[in-house]
């Protein structure tokens, strides 16, 4: 009698034992749930990452090339504008007919490329400013002014601002193109390229020969 209570105590023992087993390895329905929410917040979070990051990335190209005195905002001869010399120099003559030209500037001023043109005809001086890539007029001005000692710029031999600014940087170092000017100095076209470099000792400025693309001075 006694060997058969401690036969029923010892398989009751073994039925308790093996449910527990398997209750252990079970994993509820809540738990299942609390692990893949926690599986896509992670996924969620690490997109939000990658997308923040792409967002900084555009946002300091961004401000580099609005903000040129960043030393890491790239000079004038690595950009590229929709409005080149040639076209500007096209809606300077249209607004102002029978006018000559006897300067242009180029410069990023408020984070906007734009040229600033200077050109007479005898009776009046005109200004405009225009955007470098919208082509958009900034600014127009009429003075009048019979002065006919300017010089005018012929176009037809003048090379390219961006071959002026490669003379330029030939032997500037790690230098960057800042703005260039193109004007008449006693009857010779020049550019001005004023240059940008955290070298003290290097030159800030090339004045290169608009026709012949010789370098005439630095300083």
């Amino acid at each position: 009698m006694k060997w058969k209570k401690f036969a029923v105590v010892t398989l009751a023992t073994t039925a308790i034992l093996a449910g527990c087993g398997n209750d252990s390895q079970e994993t509820t329905p809540v738990e299942e749930t609390q692990q893949e929410s926690q599986v896509e917040s992670n996924v969620e979070d690490n997109a939000t990452d990658g997308d923040s990051a792409a967002t900084e990335s555009k946002t300091d190209i961004q401000e580099d090339l609005e903000n040129p005195t960043s030393s890491d905002a790239p000079g004038l001869e690595a950009q590229t504008f929709e409005i080149d010399l040639m076209a500007a120099v096209d809606i300077f003559d249209e607004t102002f007919p029978g006018a000559s030209i006897d300067s242009v500037d180029f410069e990023i001023k408020n984070g906007e490329p734009q040229y600033s043109i200077d050109g007479f005809d005898g009776q009046n001086e005109y200004e405009l400013d225009i955007h470098a890539d919208s082509g958009e007029i900034l600014k127009q001005e009429t003075d009048s002014d019979t002065d006919t000692d300017d010089d005018a710029i012929d176009f037809s031999l003048v090379i390219s601002p961006q071959e002026a600014m490669e003379i330029a940087l030939e032997d500037a170092g790690n230098a960057k193109v800042k703005d260039w000017d193109l004007s008449v100095d006693d009857g010779r076209t020049l550019y001005e390229i004023d240059l940008e470099d955290e070298d003290p000792n290097l030159f800030d400025d090339v004045d290169v020969d608009a026709v012949t693309g010789e370098i005439v001075g630095q300083s």
